[in-house]
């Protein structure tokens, strides 16, 4: 097992992506830290990273995207602080992650992509909380549920079970909700 640290410079130029499928299948990686100079985390990117526990975004982190996939089956992962520049979660970016405890979503998270084929979360058995910063704008959580708003409606985008007595209550004031939001 090893730790992984990614340059925040290749050859005098700063890295600001992580490529698709760049780590994909690395079952001996335990901790990733990326520079604050990357900007995107590519699709698969850390996939199937059986082993990795931690990820440390460095301070400062410019992060505005993590892509669909990019930590799926990453079961051994309990760890991620997401930075607070970030804006885009990209679909089933970390299904599968079935050690993630919690998961805050910062304030610029903009776009929590649930369209792909799972939602950003699906089969994260451990995850008992999702915690979406008070100042964000697109997203709130009440109840059991993750909304958006559009245009005034409320949209369901995640629901984490039902109730205490196992029920699922849909409030009344809900418009819509995505296709995946109860998987």
């Amino acid at each position: 097992e090893c730790d992984v640290v990614i340059p925040s410079e290749y050859k005098g130029l700063p890295v600001t992506e992580i490529a698709p499928l760049v780590f994909w299948n690395k079952e001996n990686l335990k901790t990733l830290t990326i520079p604050a100079t990357v900007t995107c985390i590519g699709r698969y990117a850390f996939s199937g990273c059986t082993n990795l526990e931690k990820v440390i975004f460095e301070e400062g982190s410019q992060l505005k995207a993590i892509e669909g996939l990019a930590f799926s089956d990453c079961s051994s992962l309990k760890d991620i602080e997401l930075p607070e520049s970030l804006e885009i979660i990209d679909g089933a970016a970390f299904s599968g992650c079935s050690s993630l405890e919690s998961i805050h979503i910062p304030k610029n998270v903009n776009d929590i992509n649930c369209n792909f084929s799972a939602n950003s979360f699906e089969e994260c058995t451990s995850l008992k909380s999702i915690i979406i910063d008070e100042e964000n704008q697109t997203y709130t959580m009440e109840g059991n549920f993750i909304y958006e708003m559009k245009d005034g409606k409320k949209h369901i985008v995640l629901c984490m079970g039902g109730d205490e007595d196992g029920v699922l209550r849909i409030p009344e004031d809900v418009d819509s909700f995505d296709w995946v939001a109860f998987e």
